[in-house]
């Protein structure tokens, strides 16, 4: 849920941030003159490196005989290990960003200094523990997110499939309060998020107990990219008559070439 998951089958992942050099808004154009040309440049590429993975469990002949249905459980387990590796591959990259981890920029993926094609930078960090305040600044933040071509647009909007609140354990109860609520404040106040599409996420490998992001569902900072989706396969082995079950698999969590329409906070 808190990013990604691609299955495009090419023999490099790669994936660019296209950008047309300069172009900002459409120009005006008289209807018959040449209209200006602008040409196309990829500024911020990022490659992932994917690793394979693969592991075997035995289960004796004698073992499966006397204990029944323990070669179903070994399945079980491995088809568990399966997910959860997979799953942290995304996560590492999810939770790395609240340690000023770097996309290809070479800038942290919450920073105060993302650059802005002709001029200035944009900032999508804050340093705030999450309350109503803080998330409402992290929503104002979306509301009026600057992209690298100096475009100004309603990144909480883009996609129309609503925010993601990541937060550590520690704080559920919190977003859960802030996001779900029937009424907010002291003043019993109708709490207007309940009605925005927020769904709160909540993830164990989050270290830092106060830091917490708000992200767009449909343009995720993060990805996981599986080269190759798991394979299983079951076999008897010829010479112990051992059941072998076996997976393989290849993949890699990375970001995106832009940390687009993502908000984090990072209290001091």
């Amino acid at each position: 849920a808190a990013g990604n998951i691609r299955y495009d089958d090419v023999p490099i992942l790669k994936r660019s941030a296209i950008t047309a050099n300069g172009l900002g808004s459409i120009d005006s154009w008289d209807g018959s003159a040449d209209p200006t040309n602008h040409t196309m440049d990829s500024p911020y590429s990022t490659t992932g490196t994917y690793a394979e993975y693969s592991s075997t469990i035995k289960v004796s002949k004698l073992s499966s005989t006397d204990q029944k249905g323990l070669v179903a459980q070994a399945g079980e387990a491995l088809g568990f290990s399966t997910s959860y590796t997979l799953a942290n591959l995304l996560m590492a990259k999810v939770t790395a960003g609240f340690t000023d981890d770097t996309y290809s920029a070479g800038i942290a993926v919450y920073s105060d200094s993302h650059v802005v094609r002709g001029g200035g930078t944009f900032n999508n960090r804050l340093t705030s523990d999450l309350d109503r305040t803080a998330f409402g600044t992290a929503l104002a933040t979306l509301r009026q997110w600057v992209s690298y071509e100096g475009h100004t647009v309603d990144g909480a909007a883009a996609g129309g499939q609503g925010l993601i609140l990541l937060v550590p354990a520690e704080s559920e109860t919190l977003a859960r309060e802030i996001v779900e609520s029937d009424l907010s404040g002291s003043g019993n106040q109708k709490n207007i998020v309940k009605d925005m599409g927020v769904r709160v996420v909540v993830s164990s490998q989050i270290s830092d107990d106060d830091s917490w992001q708000l992200i767009n569902a449909k343009h995720k900072p993060c990805t996981l990219w599986v080269r190759s989706a798991p394979e299983f396969d079951m076999f008897e082995d010829p010479y112990t008559h051992a059941t072998v079950m076996r997976v393989s698999f290849a993949a890699v969590g990375m970001y995106e070439p832009q940390p687009d329409f993502a908000v984090g906070s990072i209290p001091a």
